[in-house]
């Protein structure tokens, strides 16, 4: 003997609702997109101040040392650093175009002139993958290295715990400022 079905019947929605629906994923997927095509990556983009053309090949050039540093990075900090200024001395002692102390000019400089586009720019990008190196040992990843990076650049390597940019003002202010022109 048969037993009757429990089950309700199948309810089919009215074609509009597919219809609207449809045309709501296509217009998300445009959109999506529109905005993959017209993002630029940091080493596409047009920085917000005029780079001198004497640092237009070494930025490029040393922009791409390693992972995480690019041309933008770097153009970024030595705009902070000096304006691209030839002769700046900081009342640390910090000098040239990427204002590194003696002791890491020592290191990274290879024997140049810290006043010299190349010469700064090298040393600058360098120091930054060494410093990202140490994020990275640390844990950090991402725009957390990079950030944990320019704050070392900033304020020391031993100044910074982990993986946290110090809330001193000037060290958080600096990093902010560079990726704020990235």
């Amino acid at each position: 003997m048969a037993t009757p079905s429990t089950t309700s019947p199948v309810r089919r929605l009215p074609r509009w609702v597919y219809a609207a629906a449809s045309a709501v994923l296509i217009l998300a997927a445009l959109a999506a997109a529109l905005v993959l095509t017209t993002t630029k990556s940091p080493a596409d983009a047009q920085p917000p101040f005029d780079v001198p053309a004497a640092f237009a090949a070494p930025l490029t050039e040393y922009g791409t040392l390693c992972n995480g540093v690019d041309p933008a990075l770097l153009g970024a900090q030595v705009h902070i650093e000096s304006k691209f200024e030839e002769g700046q001395v900081s009342a640390a002692g910090a000098t040239g175009y990427a204002q590194m102390l003696p002791r890491d000019w020592a290191r990274y400089g290879h024997g140049g002139d810290p006043n010299n586009p190349r010469d700064a720019v090298r040393a600058l990008a360098e120091l930054d993958c060494s410093l990202l190196a140490v994020a990275h040992g640390r844990g950090c990843h991402g725009e957390d290295a990079v950030r944990v990076m320019l704050a070392m650049y900033n304020a020391g390597e031993a100044a910074v715990r982990g993986c946290t940019v110090p809330a001193n003002g000037e060290t958080d202010r600096y990093v902010a400022r560079v990726l704020a022109l990235r």
